[in-house]
Parts: structure tokens; C-alpha cells; sequence
């Protein structure tokens, strides 16, 4: 080496490591830990250009190996999903600037494998999924085979990990309660109109969900009302029990049909089930029927303590957020109203859920309970993981010695679409 190649070689290395040392001081003065090595990938990242966005991937560097989480966001178009919770990774390993990490989808049907380049605050991530034979391919989110197959993820700037965490380990169809407020006031979502996408559940366990259906049944034979009288629907009835359910007014076979008609016993209080009275909401799928937003001056005509509902809603995306779907109002023989609300997660969790609904147990007990389970033809063939979901609720009338002439079903037309199969009063 001669002395003039010597001193550029000098001056490249004097320069890499000043250029070093000035970044570190520079970060250290923003207070952020400059990136050691590997360590570099520590942090939260997020892909806004992909369906379903963001996808946000929480990482962890140690030595070569890479730990975190995946999820995904609520919202894509007019589509809605409840699997918005994080998602562990495994068999993640970085080499490099070359990272790799793999996730199952939560009913277990495929396998996402990422793989990225880092450079600097951007990961250029590939994406690939394997779909298990006869399994569904899902949609276009972080979890389907039609998303997105190259796409880049920024390091998000100002929040820890320990917080991105913390905000997705979440159970899978919970959301996080969000402040923001829509055009109808309710928080969690903004206004318009919003369709959900097929959630696929794992299987539940056997013993479990034998036990389930057992204490539903039980239930079913119990009755716990005294002096009840069971509301006539049949004049506001607007769809039979095995006319296509309004969440999927294609599918034929997606009906309430194994529901029984006549007088029956749910959840410890007799109703009379001759069809649904349904109402519309921004879930609801535009089909040959346009549903009502109310159904009005349901006749009553009498005192009562207690109101008994049997229904179900669909698109129930928040339950923690008490999101107010449907109002009951209460038109007094003096002239006099009141509203009771009907919130999701309190009174009611989404229709079509798992088998065994994760957040059963948040229901506040006994006045709102899983009355009624069951299937179609259609969630046996696409959704065996599924069912069918009804809820047994109870809302005290705030005027119980004054006589109620009637009563409208009104929908909030926030999200949920709310229907009605039985009504009682006690």
C-alpha cells in the first residue's frame, strides 16, 4: 500500500467513526439509545399502504433471535374486522440487516411467514401464506392470503414497546376503547357504513363447550318470571326465521331456522318466538330488503317492572366500548317516554361469534345471558368454529305503576345491526 492510498484509507475510517460518534451524541441528546449491532430491529413498526392498515409489528432483538407480536388494524373500505388483537410471532431471527419471523393466523388455518430488509428506520418486508388444505384464505388483511405481498413498515417515533404492547395484547375480537368521536357521538368508530368480514375461530374445547350447551338448556327449562305476559311480534314482523339472516342476504342457508317457534322458555323467561323483528344499522349489507331504522308503537298496554328481550346484533366489533346500538322507548298512557339503551357488551355480544364468545364472561349476570346457540348450513360448511348466538336481557322500567301503550325498537344506526325475536314484560 502506497502513502497516498494510506491516507484515504485514514481519512474513510477517521470519517466513518466521526460520523458515528456525532449520531450517537445526537441521539443521545433526543434521549433515544443509539442501535447496538442487531438491536437496531427493537422497537414498534407499522405498514400503512396494506389492507386493513396499520399493520403494526412490535420487535425485540436478542442476539440473533426476534421476539414479538403482529396485528392489524379495524377498518378497510366498508369492511370491518374484530381481529384486531396481537399475535405472537416465532421463529424469528435476524442476520444483519436481514430479518425473518413467522405468525399463524388466529384460527390456525394459515401460516404468514415475513422476511425484511432493514435500512435505517424502514423494514422492506415480502410477505408470504401458506393456506392449510381445506382451510379458509381469508382477506386481504395481515392474516389473508390476498394482502399484501411486499410492502415496508416505518419505526414509529414517540411510543415504547412496553405501550404498543400493552395497547395490542388484547383478546382476539376485543378492541381497544377509543376516544375519538364519530358524527353520531358514540365512541370507538367513525360514521358510515361498515361491513363485516367472516371471522374464522378455533375450535373449542370439546368438554367446554358440551358444558355450555348444557347450561344454556338448563336454562331453557327454568322459568324464573312471575305474572309475565309475552308480547305479540307477529304484527311487526319483518322477516321469517329461515329467510337469509340480514348480515348475509346472499347466503341462503345462513338463517335462524333452528330456532323454535311458539312459546318457549330462554333464559329463564318465557317468549314467544314467531320471527324477527329486524332493524337496520351500517353493518348490514344492502340486499333486496331495506330494513327500518324503528319499528314503532308496538302494542303494550300494560304496567310493568321488568322488560325481557330475546334478540341478537350483528357487527357487536367493541364490546368494552358499551357502544349504544338500539333504544327502547317507553311511551307512558300519560304522555310521558323513556329511553333504555340497549349497549353492546353489556346487553348483547355479537350474534355470529365463536362457539364459546370470549368476552361470555364480561356479561353482567343475571341480567343479560347466552339464552339460546345454534347453526346453519352455511357456518357448518365455512365457519364450523361458529354459531349462531342469542341473548337473554332485562331492563327495568324506570315507571313500573304506570300503564306503557306502547313501545318502538329504534336503532342508533351506529354500527351493529340490532334484531328482535321475543319480547316479554313482567
Amino acid at each position: 500500500m502506497n502513502k497516498t492510498t494510506s491516507k484515504i484509507v485514514t481519512l474513510v475510517i477517521a470519517t466513518s467513526v466521526l460520523t458515528s460518534v456525532c449520531n450517537d451524541h445526537l441521539m443521545a441528546q433526543q434521549g433515544q439509545t443509539p442501535p447496538s449491532g442487531q438491536d437496531g430491529i427493537t422497537g414498534t413498526w407499522q405498514a400503512q399502504d396494506v389492507g386493513f392498515a396499520p399493520w403494526t409489528f412490535t420487535l425485540k432483538a436478542a442476539g440473533a433471535k426476534v421476539t414479538g407480536t403482529v396485528r392489524q388494524g379495524q377498518f378497510n373500505g366498508t369492511m370491518a374486522t374484530t381481529l384486531t388483537g396481537a399475535t405472537a410471532i416465532y421463529d424469528g431471527a435476524i442476520a444483519g440487516n436481514q430479518v425473518s419471523f413467522k405468525c399463524d393466523s388466529p384460527d390456525g388455518g394459515r401460516t404468514i411467514s415475513f422476511s425484511g430488509v432493514v435500512g435505517g428506520d424502514i423494514i422492506t418486508f415480502t410477505r408470504e401464506v401458506k393456506v392449510q388444505p381445506g382451510s379458509f384464505p381469508g382477506m386481504n388483511g395481515i392474516y389473508g392470503a390476498s394482502g399484501a405481498t411486499n410492502f415496508t413498515a416505518k419505526r414509529v417515533v414517540g411510543e415504547t414497546t412496553a405501550q404498543q404492547d400493552q395497547a395490542g395484547m388484547m383478546q382476539q375480537s376485543a378492541l381497544p376503547v377509543q376516544q375519538d368521536q364519530g358524527a353520531t357521538g358514540q365512541p370507538g368508530m367513525p360514521p358510515g357504513r361498515y361491513v363485516m368480514t367472516l371471522e374464522h375461530y378455533p375450535p373449542a374445547d370439546p368438554q367446554a363447550l358440551t358444558d355450555l350447551e348444557n347450561k344454556v338448556k338448563e336454562r331453557q327449562g327454568t322459568k324464573e318470571t312471575t305474572g309475565e305476559i309475552t308480547i305479540n311480534l307477529k304484527p311487526y314482523i319483518n322477516s321469517k326465521l329461515n329467510d337469509p339472516l340480514a348480515d348475509q342476504p346472499d347466503k341462503r342457508d345462513h338463517t335462524l331456522a333452528d330456532l323454535p317457534l311458539g312459546l318457549n322458555t330462554y333464559g329463564g323467561v318465557p317468549f314467544d318466538v314467531e320471527g324477527i323483528v329486524q332493524l337496520n344499522g351500517p353493518s348490514i349489507e344492502v340486499g333486496a330488503k331495506q330494513w327500518p331504522s324503528e319499528v314503532k308503537d308496538i302494542a303494550i298496554g300494560h304496567p310493568f317492572k321488568k322488560l325481557h328481550l330475546l334478540y341478537g346484533a350483528f357487527n357487536i366489533v367493541a364490546p368494552q366500548a358499551h357502544i349504544t346500538f338500539a333504544k327502547m322507548i317507553l311511551h307512558y298512557a300519560d304522555g310521558s317516554q323513556e329511553e333504555l339503551n340497549l349497549d353492546g357488551g353489556t346487553h348483547t355480544l355479537c350474534c355470529v361469534d365463536a362457539s364459546i364468545p370470549q368476552q361470555l364472561d364480561l356479561l353482567p349476570s343475571p341480567q343479560t345471558e347466552l339464552a339460546w346457540l345454534g347453526t346453519d348450513p352455511y357456518l357448518k360448511q365455512n365457519n364450523p368454529n361458529a354459531c349462531l348466538h342469542l341473548y337473554r336481557t332485562t331492563l327495568d322500567n324506570p315507571k313500573p305503576d304506570k300503564q306503557v301503550t306502547s313501545i318502538d325498537y329504534v336503532s342508533t344506526m351506529f354500527n351493529p345491526g340490532p334484531f328482535m325475536v321475543g319480547l316479554t314484560i313482567e
